[in-house]
């Protein structure tokens, strides 16, 4: 019985796949640190494409809407690196606006809080004294600790050993933390240079990976990637400007709120609310948090006055603003994000959070139309 050249590649093919099984499983361990190395290579050029993907929201509308326009020739031949320079110099002015505006406020709140927690403290000690002598059964169960039973010596031998052996460990994490630091200021400076090369021959390499894709991949897979490709674009521009919008308005709005109450350090809470709103449902929540218990350590009354102004202005920040300006920037309910959040931050923690709203959104987007199509074509539609 013979076999024909179909079966004989078929074998052939099982036996090697059978073969590169064999060399992972005996060669596991060179073959994860080959990964994790490739990895991190590869994951300062991911950097860059999200550095480019950044920039190139302000550099479109430049672009676009600005140098496009332009009469002169020479001014549209220059139209991208000006764009580039003018989204540059937008991103660097916003981000000294607020370095400028909230690190001296930042460092006199600093200042004012240092020289109020001792006097908070010292009211607390002063509670705390009174309630001993009001309620005397504390100071005597205090009394009968007995502390002779302490070996102080065996207690102050093992700390000078800790301090010793530890010395040796702090200097190596010291290295250890500079080489990082360092590893990561020039992996950033890498990143950013891929970037700006990405930004610069982006059609390029748009048209490239299509030729790739178009040349490997059957015609239905291709159409599906580049519909895939252009939903994500879409979702997470949509989502980053949205966000962004958000925070500017929330921040005004907290900034007028806080300074007609008089509510202390209004510049830096409404930096802090701001950034924290960037973060989907749970910035919102640690943004309170913290924010009450700053005021709280000047004056409780106001800490009291903020939450309830910060209650009012979520809700009009819930009911009317995120609606209008990021309800229906990616299209995913509200369930969905919050499974996205969950995900994401136990995965990537606070980028997980950012970056995989979108993701769900495309998701849920390429699937609901998946289940639409699949049940237009059956005979039975569920009603």
């Amino acid at each position: 019985m013979g076999f024909d050249k179909e079966k004989i590649k078929q074998i052939r093919n099982l036996m090697l796949l059978a073969a590169a099984l064999v060399l992972c499983i005996l060669y596991s361990g060179q073959i994860i640190d080959k990964a994790v190395l490739a990895l991190s290579i590869l994951s300062t050029f991911a950097a860059g494409i999200a550095i480019a993907f950044v920039f190139n929201i302000p550099m479109s509308f430049y672009e676009r809407k600005v140098f496009s326009r332009a009469k002169s020739r020479r001014l549209k031949r220059m139209a991208r690196p000006l764009s580039f320079f003018s989204a540059l110099l937008t991103i660097a002015a916003v981000i000294a606006i607020v370095t400028v505006a909230v690190i001296p406020q930042f460092v006199r709140t600093l200042t004012e809080l240092a020289y109020q927690i001792p006097q908070y403290l010292n009211k607390t000690i002063n509670s705390l004294q009174w309630q001993f002598y009001k309620y005397p059964w504390i100071t005597d169960n205090l009394q009968k600790i007995d502390f002779q039973r302490i070996d102080w010596s065996s207690l102050a031998e093992r700390l000078m050993t800790f301090f010793s052996s530890g010395f040796g460990n702090v200097v190596t994490s010291t290295f250890d933390i500079a080489g990082k630091v360092v590893g990561g200021f020039i992996n950033a400076i890498v990143a950013f240079i891929f970037g700006i090369y990405v930004l610069f021959q982006k059609e390029q390499l748009i048209r490239q990976s299509k030729l790739i894709l178009n040349a490997y991949i059957p015609i239905r897979g291709y159409l599906w990637i580049r519909k895939t490709a252009m939903l994500l674009h879409k979702n997470f521009k949509s989502f980053i400007t949205g966000q962004c919008l958000e925070a500017c308005i929330i921040f005004i709005l907290y900034l007028v709120v806080l300074s007609v109450l008089r509510i202390p350090y209004p510049m830096v809470i409404s930096v802090f609310i701001a950034f924290m709103s960037l973060i989907p449902i749970v910035g919102a929540v640690i943004g309170a948090i913290i924010s009450s218990l700053l005021v709280l350590i000047v004056s409780p009354v106001k800490a009291v006055i903020f939450l309830i102004a910060y209650v009012v202005v979520q809700q009009l920040e819930g009911n009317l603003i995120y609606p209008k300006v990021v309800g229906g920037t990616v299209g995913l309910p509200a369930i969905w994000v919050l499974a996205a959040v969950t995900a994401g931050s136990s995965l990537m923690g606070v980028l997980g959070m950012l970056t995989f709203i979108p993701l769900f959104a495309t998701i849920y987007t390429l699937l609901r139309d998946d289940v639409y199509a699949r049940n237009r074509k059956k005979k039975y539609n569920i009603r």
